[in-house]
């Protein structure tokens, strides 16, 4: 669809950045619809499986707009970018912290 809209030189001129941006798209999209249908029976059973698909879909994001996006090299957005990558280690740690207190059977 991009050739069609802009041509094959812009799509490859952009790079593998363009499908980031689409992969990471469809995922929270996958994301969202689970959300709102939480209660089907096949949701639930891969519901945790689903949620953790959002740390993939931030980290294509993030790379796709920071290397396409206009705003990134501005004060505020770039202090949103070098502050996420933190924020999204700590919460990762934080996680599987609990994950592993759960599974020692201390909680």
């Amino acid at each position: 669809m991009w050739v069609m809209v802009w041509g094959w030189d812009t799509v490859r001129e952009l790079g593998g950045y363009v499908w980031f941006g689409k992969v990471g798209l469809i995922l929270i999209t996958m994301a969202a619809a689970a959300g709102v249908w939480r209660a089907h029976p096949m949701v639930t059973k891969y519901w945790r499986w689903i949620h953790r698909l959002n740390y993939v879909v931030f980290v294509l994001i993030y790379i796709h707009s920071w290397k396409l996006g206009t705003d990134a090299g501005s004060f505020p957005f770039k202090a949103i970018y070098y502050l996420a990558p933190v924020v999204l280690v700590l919460a990762l740690t934080r996680k599987l912290l609990e994950l592993r207190i759960t599974a020692n059977g201390n909680r």
